[in-house]
């Protein structure tokens, strides 16, 4: 793979684009169909620490991860929460899961690359520095007090259970702790001398037998939101007001239906944060909690972010219809007594997001470029790519192409997963004067 990044680095088009890069900005790219992206991207930005491609939806998301993990195996993928039913859990602990995921590859100060889509970009979330202000960091010889330990725990999501079974779960019994930390494979067992760890060890969650001792763990959060004592206060006490004030606008319209929906659910919203200082729908009060809500986008060092936009155009019809079709939800809820109006305000606009991805290094490739009006491109460029026949064992049909190909001033580059097929390819083509 390192000698086709390294040939394609070479191509005149590529060090266009690589140029073009160095600017902040938009540089448009056209005639880049879907199976060359991959390609494209893995070789440019490679001087970058982050780089961040962006999809219209998640299936292509997810096709895309799958393929680019091909030519880059520090890639993650950062999924959209669903923004019409955020008040349902209905992916239980696996989204949390894969953004924490991709947080903590965030964190590891290592080159890393993020697939994620249009939508994902527009939340508003309370902070990957707060994430980062609450990963638990024990070690061997550590000395932790157990209640505390599991008041830290449940603060940070963590369920508490018999025996734990999966990941975001923790038990305790008899001096021994055991988690499964969201962002890890296997649960840990930490064993207490008093208030002294004396041992860490991962285990098997069917057998229960150790798998590798360990001489420290970091436990990122099970959850996004985790409140101080103040925040949670001063949250109920705004979340409290805002429910008297559009309360009473609905009796006074003689709305006492919505007006009860609505006393009930903020009553067992707050009761909930009050007495667990957790709630399954707490991501959506998130406005009430913090005084700053940021985009995804804004924990990202411009100047070492190099952003990959899949087809603009795309893009902006996603963020169009789901900021559309979201305003028209949440006015229907707030009318109906299901939301408070703090709770309709979790989106950036479109304009808002390309105003932070024209802040970086950005490449836009599309098959066709078309007009819109979300950024001016500082630089258009043009590739020729087609695609090739799968050939289906056809070697003659291959020779065929490859001499058309040699013909037309193409560069032929040799890849195979395999050495020995590759030279015994080499010398078949050399025998054809390929």
């Amino acid at each position: 793979m390192r000698s086709f990044e390294a040939a394609v680095s070479r191509s005149a088009i590529i060090e266009e684009i690589s140029d073009a890069l160095k600017r902040k900005g938009v540089v448009e790219v056209e005639g880049c169909v879907d199976a060359a992206k991959p390609n494209l991207m893995s070789v440019l930005g490679r001087d970058k620490r982050f780089r961040i491609i962006v999809t219209s939806d998640e299936l292509k998301a997810r096709t895309l991860y799958s393929d680019y993990r091909v030519y880059d195996s520090a890639v993650v993928y950062y999924p959209p929460r669903d923004l019409m039913f955020y008040q349902s859990d209905l992916n239980g602990n696996q989204l949390v899961r894969e953004r924490m995921n991709c947080i903590k590859s965030l964190m590891s100060g290592e080159k890393v690359t993020v697939i994620t889509t249009v939508d994902a970009l527009m939340e508003r979330i309370a902070g990957v520095e707060l994430i980062a202000s609450n990963i638990i960091e024990i070690n061997v010889n550590d000395e932790i007090n157990e209640n505390s330990f599991s008041e830290k725990l449940a603060k940070c999501g963590y369920e508490r259970t018999a025996q734990v079974e999966a990941q975001g779960q923790f038990a305790v019994r008899g001096g021994i702790v055991d988690v499964f930390p969201l962002t890890e494979d296997n649960p840990v067992r930490i064993e207490l001398w008093g208030d002294e760890i004396s041992s860490l060890r991962s285990f098997d969650v069917g057998s229960q037998r150790s798998i590798e001792d360990m001489e420290s763990i970091e436990i990122y959060p099970a959850t996004e939101i985790i409140l101080s004592e103040d925040e949670r206060r001063s949250g109920i006490e705004k979340i409290k007001a805002d429910f008297e004030k559009n309360y009473s606008v609905l009796r006074k319209d003689m709305k006492t239906e919505e007006a009860h929906r609505l006393k009930s659910l903020v009553n067992a919203f707050v009761d909930e944060v009050e007495n667990l200082m957790q709630a399954a729908n707490i991501v959506s009060f998130a406005n009430y909690f913090f005084d700053e809500m940021y985009s995804f986008l804004d924990f990202f060092i411009p100047d070492d972010t190099c952003i990959f936009l899949d087809e603009s155009i795309r893009l902006i019809e996603k963020g169009e219809a789901v900021f559309g079709e979201f305003s028209e939800s949440m006015q229907a809820r707030l009318t109906h007594g299901y939301i408070l109006p703090g709770q309709s305000n979790i989106l950036y606009s479109l304009e808002e997001i390309f105003s932070k991805i024209s802040a970086c290094h950005t490449a836009a490739f599309s098959t066709i470029a078309q007009k819109q009006d979300k950024y001016k491109a500082h630089a258009h460029l043009s590739l020729n790519v087609r695609s090739v026949n799968s050939y289906n064992g056809s070697f003659d049909t291959l020779l065929t192409d490859l001499k058309r190909f040699r013909k037309n001033k193409y560069k032929i580059i040799l890849l195979s997963a395999s050495t020995t097929r590759a030279k015994r390819l080499a010398d078949n083509l050399r025998e054809n004067d390929i």
